[in-house]
């Protein structure tokens, strides 16, 4: 970014994600929660709020909004969560815009409510919904759930981007807009190979468990300490498989022919993984790569963590202020700890032009929290 993005954050734990990758691309993010709301500092909140500065505002109280409005007028965005932070959301951007014409306001949602109403945050309802859950899992069993929160990461992707496309788009036409990012329909460009594959050879894809429905010798295998894939999709490599685990039984000529592989793909899959279970994963790995086999680990978390390519990428990093090792960071940006709920209110406040009197009244009101619970101005 050419100049420094600021976005007021009213992201819920489903789009969270979106402000983080804000701050990464170097925006000064300000969280809003509501006084007196329980935000514990544990490792999700430390992670996606590291490098934002907090304000505590009670947006649903009467005046909430008014306060939100001349954050507004010094603000370049709002990102907003998946739950509506208000009744309205048409009304409350219209009066935010009426301070900043051009404010780009960027709500997440299950479905974009202009086309239909409802729909849950639910991160599985969502990830069904979306038809990802159709291919997920055995084949004849029932679909599962992917691991990783996946629907909250691709929806709060594509909310940055809107985030960071409408603000450069209010720059050159000076008009802001609101934006509605549905996370049905971006987690349906996910579905992609089904949707194409509907299209254009009539064939739904369905779950394929961990083996490929195309390539016979490709899936995940068992070894000593987990698993490995593997993934021999070419005559050579199919050739120097075979070679390399020693078995007659993969030695039928017959087997030369990938649509015979594909027919006795148990079979292959049973000698392989016999194979496998003698060595651990980066034996097989090394033995693999080094005969022109496509075999690669199981990553588990502790893998990741010491996962050389990541570590020269600057992937980890240590945050000033934390007491965490490493954090996880896809680009590197000086940012501090998470702060603490509010700590950073009556600045905001003064930023956006509030006296000293009028923080006070609102403190007094309820409507904001300037003041920690020690008496330290927030």
């Amino acid at each position: 970014m050419t100049t420094r993005l600021r976005v007021l954050d009213l992201t819920d734990a489903a789009a969270v994600y979106a402000t983080r990758l804000l701050v990464d691309l170097g925006a000064d993010v300000v969280r809003i929660s509501a006084p007196g709301r329980s935000e514990s500092p544990d490792a999700a909140y430390r992670f996606f709020n590291a490098g934002k500065r907090s304000a505590r505002i009670d947006l649903r109280r009467d005046g909430g909004l008014d306060v939100l409005a001349r954050l507004c007028a010094t603000a370049d965005a709002v990102v907003e969560g998946i739950e509506p932070v208000f009744d309205e959301t048409e009304r409350a951007f219209a009066r935010c815009r009426d301070a900043n014409p051009g404010l780009t306001w960027v709500a997440t949602r299950p479905f974009d409510p202009r086309v239909r109403d409802g729909g849950t945050s639910a991160e599985i309802v969502r990830y069904a919904q979306s038809g990802l859950m159709s291919i997920t899992g055995m084949p004849g069993q029932a679909p599962a759930l992917i691991g990783g929160r996946l629907t909250d990461a691709v929806t709060a992707t594509y909310a940055a981007l809107a985030c960071y496309l409408g603000h450069r788009m209010a720059r050159t036409t000076g008009s802001g807009r609101l934006i509605y990012v549905s996370a049905h329909e971006a987690l349906s460009t996910l579905m992609q190979q089904g949707l194409y594959e509907a299209a254009f050879s009539g064939r739904v894809v369905k779950r394929g468990g961990n083996r490929h429905a195309h390539i016979a010798a490709s899936g995940a295998l068992a070894c000593r300490d987990g698993y490995v894939v593997i993934s021999a999709n070419e005559r050579r490599m199919w050739q120097s498989l075979v070679e390399t685990v020693g078995d007659d039984r993969l030695r039928d000529p017959a087997l030369n022919d990938e649509r015979v592989r594909m027919q006795r793909q148990a079979e292959i899959f049973d000698v392989l993984e016999a194979w496998t279970r003698r060595f651990t994963k980066a034996e097989l790995s090394d033995l693999a790569q080094a005969r022109g086999i496509p075999v690669a680990p199981v990553h588990d978390v502790e893998d990741l963590r010491r996962d050389p390519q990541l570590r020269a990428r600057g992937f980890f990093e240590r945050i000033d202020g934390d007491d965490v090792a490493t954090l996880l960071v896809p680009w590197k940006q000086p940012r501090s700890a998470a702060p603490h709920p509010g700590q950073h209110t009556a600045a905001v406040l003064s930023e956006a032009g509030f006296s000293e009197q009028e923080i006070a009244r609102l403190d007094a009101g309820g409507i904001v929290q300037a003041v920690h619970q020690s008496g330290a101005r927030a």
